[in-house]
């Protein structure tokens, strides 16, 4: 019984230990595109990497048609990666008005990595803005942007992205959502960046370039992530763009179906991590839940255990209480912390079944 003790104060502690990292990296984030002036100067490249979105492109289009940022300095390049419904037809629409605004479909599907290396290779931009076909960005996007990359010199800039949401089910996702995309942010902070999002993500051309294989084209998913991890690997800077006005706003899976296919999808490039920060990371999330839920279990026959488990789920709600208080209030949705208990309960059983099943998934985009 011990050394069951010892066990379990470990990884309590290696999970406090990553939470106060994550509170300390992002209070030191600063926002990085305020009172900077002139941003006016950098020609950016927009890429978006289209597939089935007919739902979604036009509010995307129309979002970047509305743009601050001068139309002369920005220009648009989206791939349509042999869509199967009216994607083509409606990106093809919205580029006739614009001049900016360029096209390019495949023939037959390539996938995602396929689309974005083209998008880059052929941008006229020395920066480069990515974003995913069924995100809407303000219409300051682009501006502050600018303002930040003239701020602070970085390869890449991860930048924030948050989930809309209706309903019950869809606000625990936005959640979820957002301490997932506020620990990449804070782990940039203290320059041990360990995951970013393609749904607003800032680099320069020259840095994707210059790798070899920047997103590791064998492997179906993770174009962002593994981006960042070869340029952690080769030492360049990683930025942060802390700043609600350059936000992104996505869309939550609409049943639980979809949801848990996404999140296997997610989940399932892990066993390609080699990156010693990204690995900790994520022992340290799937161990606190797996011990709660063992936890939690023995407990019916043994109430020791059972005061363990409530021990464990007291710090462990504290610690990411305090991290979610802070990033909910930075970017205005603290009512999302109404769900943080039932979010907390969830993950006890859904991250060990989403860590045990995600590597037998066979991942395919759209």
């Amino acid at each position: 019984m011990l050394i069951v003790y010892i066990f379990t104060l470990i990884i309590a502690g290696a999970y406090i230990v990553l939470l106060y990292a994550l509170i300390r990296g992002w209070n030191k984030l600063k926002n990085t595109g305020k009172d900077s002036k002139n941003p006016f100067s950098v020609f950016i490249s927009v890429i978006v990497a289209a597939r089935n979105e007919e739902q979604n492109i036009a509010d995307l289009l129309n979002a970047l048609s509305k743009q601050t940022y001068p139309e002369n300095l920005f220009e648009l390049i989206i791939i349509d990666d042999a869509s199967e419904d009216n994607t083509a037809k409606i990106i093809q629409s919205f580029c006739q008005k614009y001049s900016g605004f360029k096209s390019i479909s495949f023939k037959t599907h390539k996938g995602k990595k396929t689309a974005v290396d083209f998008a880059v290779k052929n941008a006229k931009g020395s920066l480069i803005v990515q974003t995913d076909a069924d995100c809407v960005p303000q219409s300051s996007w682009l501006e502050e942007i600018a303002k930040a990359y003239k701020k602070k010199t970085a390869q890449m800039i991860i930048a924030p992205v948050l989930m809309n949401y209706s309903s019950v089910f869809e606000a625990m996702q936005a959640l979820d959502f957002l301490s997932l995309m506020a620990s990449g942010m804070a782990a940039a902070g203290f320059n041990k960046p360990i995951m970013n999002n393609a749904a607003n993500l800032i680099f320069e051309k020259t840095a994707y370039l210059n790798l070899k294989n920047p997103n590791l084209k064998q492997i179906p998913s993770g174009d962002d992530v593994f981006f960042l991890l070869n340029l952690k690997k080769n030492k360049e800077k990683i930025g942060v763009l802390k700043s609600l006005s350059a936000t992104v706003y996505t869309k939550s899976e609409k049943n639980l179906k979809s949801f848990i296919r996404q999140r296997k999808r997610w989940t399932s490039k892990s066993k390609y991590y080699r990156d010693k920060d990204i690995i900790f990371t994520a022992l340290s999330v799937f161990f606190i839940n797996f011990t709660l839920l063992i936890c939690l279990i023995t407990g019916v026959f043994v109430h020791k255990a059972f005061f363990i488990f409530l021990f464990i789920f007291f710090i462990k709600s504290l610690f990411d209480f305090i991290f979610l208080y802070q990033v909910s209030r930075f970017f205005q949705q603290k009512r999302l912390l109404n769900y943080f208990i039932p979010v907390q309960v969830f993950n006890i059983f859904f991250i060990p079944y989403l860590v045990f099943t995600a590597w037998f998934v066979n991942v395919r985009w759209k």
